[in-house]
């Protein structure tokens, strides 16, 4: 009979402990949880992740890796809109209210403002990319504006300057080809020739001559152009 009561009491402890235990880790991972978030919020941006901008949570099972930022400049939303696109936006294990969080903490300027005053929240989330899409990712309106980029950069008054020139240039390039634009018209880099500083102009000038002048276009240009920072080219 003692025998039996014991191995009640046992059953009924071990009953108990099935219970408690899953009640147990869900607090400890809460814990964990919590602890993460405030590891990442203090201020310590060393973790690779952008710190919040509004107070929502973040997954902690998301990639180390800091999120690149957008400030409004047309020439960053296709390099932004991919990154953000690839690494949370098609992310369907991320809620969108923690997708919003994300958004709004590596959006600032012009395109901040787009967005401000947009609820945390699903159908936020939604209204946010909606309104970013139709304001930069139209790409009629984005290719239009590129151009007009490139054709208002700066002259160059250095060889600094004329390096400044040929990444800014170059970066507007690539996205216009990614777009299916044909850039190998002689006005994109006829207007790119006359902001050069005279020093690489003159360089960039005795590479396009020893080459086939006659069939010169935008590929060849953007190819002169960088050789024209390597002394070992002239």
């Amino acid at each position: 009979m003692q025998e039996l009561l014991q191995e009640l009491q046992i059953n009924e402890k071990q009953r108990a402990a099935d219970v408690l235990i899953p009640i147990l880790r869900g607090k400890i991972e809460e814990l964990e949880e919590k602890l993460d978030i405030t590891h990442n919020t203090d201020g310590d941006t060393t973790s690779g992740i952008v710190p919040l901008s509004r107070s929502v949570p973040m997954r902690k099972n998301l990639p180390k890796t800091e999120l690149k930022r957008f400030d409004g400049s047309p020439s960053q939303w296709i390099p932004f809109w991919d990154y953000f696109r690839t690494i949370i936006h098609e992310d369907s294990h991320v809620p969108k209210i923690e997708k919003f969080s994300y958004l709004d903490s590596c959006i600032e300027g012009k395109a901040s403002a787009i967005i401000q005053g947009i609820p945390i929240s699903e159908s936020g989330y939604d209204d946010a990319i909606d309104l970013l899409l139709k304001t930069y990712g139209e790409t009629k309106r984005l290719i239009r504006t590129l151009n007009r980029e490139l054709m208002s950069l700066q002259i160059s008054e250095s060889f600094e300057h004329d390096e400044s020139l040929y990444l800014k240039s170059e970066k507007i390039f690539r996205q216009l080809i990614s777009m299916n634009q044909n850039v190998e018209d002689g006005m994109y880099y006829s207007n790119l020739e006359g902001k050069m500083s005279p020093y690489v102009l003159d360089k960039y000038c005795v590479i396009k001559d020893a080459e086939d002048n006659d069939d010169w276009d935008t590929s060849k240009f953007r190819n002169a152009f960088s050789r024209a920072f390597d002394t070992s080219d002239i």
